[in-house]
């Protein structure tokens, strides 16, 4: 797995009769050490999108990982996913990542250095690099400096004038991750802290009520970075995440799947309000054992999120050039404003094709990319970037390709 300066790497009928339609589909994502995936596949235009709910190009989702530590040693800020071209080819951005308090099992912002050991991550944070970080004119996305006195800065703010010029992108917050994934199983184990901890991952980053810290933040402050949530629960049910991670073996995995039903009652709830559909997708393992225990193919917890990925990383490997893990993807998707009601993922079948990185067809009943959900992409060698392509709702087909 991708090791980094935070060490970390990088769904039932819904109530009020709302029912989503599963589409499977099967493609590889890249995660660049520097914060972007390094896309290979062919260019495409992007035409200005509805400022809601969904997107795509050509049919296609394309999404990527922006790594927050990467704007210090590796210097890769948002403007490089705009000068590097690559902004107009994606649809999604997953901004990585969201830690949960170790005390209040909420979201939350700090400026505290991940540690080494079990307790590491408790309080760690770095909300210098979400929106406290000044950008000058040459560095930011704008073409204009920030000045010292606005609420929002950093790459918070960089990804909202990146949006704007390129109005396909979609934002989601990637909570957890390998290091910050301690505290999902106590944050998930009752009613009451499944609650508190969506509505305060609402607030911070859906309504943008960001803490005020060295004179940036405040209510509002973040509105409009970010379109919904990427849970990277590492992972339910399972010892084999970080050492000094809260696991529950017997619970974990209803809890989990309450979790997600969690926040997509209450995002649903808060669209009501705003007119704007909000996305949900999760973090899937590809070791089967994991997929079982954490309860990965139950189609209840699959019906309830937009979308979710299985991904296996690789690591770059000695003697390769700096630059993107690989992640092989497994992927279900719905649209929030279809409710045709669908028990398994079989409506929306795909292909794989198989490119010069060795995929193919996974084997094995414990993965979710078999059956139903179709075939899985094997990773493919170290060193070797990948971009994900994901059908629309819809759009069925997909493809993968390598750089």
């Amino acid at each position: 797995m991708t090791q980094t300066r935070q060490g970390r790497t990088e769904p039932s009928a819904r109530p009020g009769g709302l029912r989503r339609r599963l589409t499977a589909a099967i493609a590889a994502i890249a995660v660049a050490g520097t914060g972007l995936v390094g896309a290979g596949f062919a260019a495409t235009s992007a035409s200005a999108a509805e400022q809601t709910g969904d997107s795509a190009i050509n049919g296609f989702r394309n999404v990527a990982y922006f790594a927050q530590w990467g704007v210090y040693g590796r210097n890769f800020q948002v403007k490089d996913i705009d000068t590097s071209g690559e902004a107009s080819k994606l649809t999604h951005i997953n901004y990585a990542f969201g830690n949960i308090h170790h005390q209040n099992l909420t979201c939350f912002e700090a400026n505290k250095a991940q540690q080494d050991g079990p307790n590491g991550s408790d309080g760690a944070g770095d909300a210098y690099a979400d929106y406290g970080k000044s950008y000058s004119a040459a560095a930011s996305v704008s073409g204009k400096a920030d000045a010292w006195d606005q609420p929002l800065a950093g790459s918070f703010n960089q990804l909202k004038q990146l949006k704007a010029k390129h109005p396909q992108l979609r934002t989601l917050l990637s909570l957890g991750g390998w290091t910050w994934s301690k505290n999902f199983s106590r944050a998930a184990a009752t009613d009451a802290s499944r609650e508190k901890l969506v509505s305060s991952c609402i607030d911070m980053f859906i309504k943008g009520d960001l803490p005020k810290i060295d004179g940036r933040g405040g209510p509002g402050a973040a509105a409009g970075v970010f379109d919904g949530f990427d849970l990277d629960w590492e992972w339910p049910g399972s010892n084999n995440g970080l050492a000094g991670n809260y696991v529950d073996e017997v619970n974990d995995k209803e809890n989990f799947r309450l979790l997600i039903e969690e926040f997509r009652t209450q995002l649903d709830a808060y669209g009501a309000q705003t007119g704007k559909d909000y996305l949900l997708t999760a973090f899937l393992p590809a070791n089967p054992a994991d997929i079982e225990v954490g309860g990965w193919n139950d189609p209840g917890t699959s019906r309830t999120s937009t979308s979710g990925t299985s991904r296996a990383t690789t690591s770059r490997g000695r003697g390769t050039a700096p630059g993107p893990a690989t992640r092989a993807t497994c992927t279900t998707t719905r649209s929030r404003r279809d409710r045709t009601p669908s028990a398994t993922a079989s409506s929306g079948r795909s292909r794989s094709t198989p490119t010069r990185a060795s995929t193919r067809p996974s084997s094995g009943s414990g993965s979710p990319c078999t059956g139903a959900a179709g075939r899985a992409s094997r990773t493919p060698r170290p060193g070797v970037a990948r971009s994900a392509r994901l059908p629309a709702p819809g759009n069925p087909a997909t493809r993968t390709t390598t750089s």
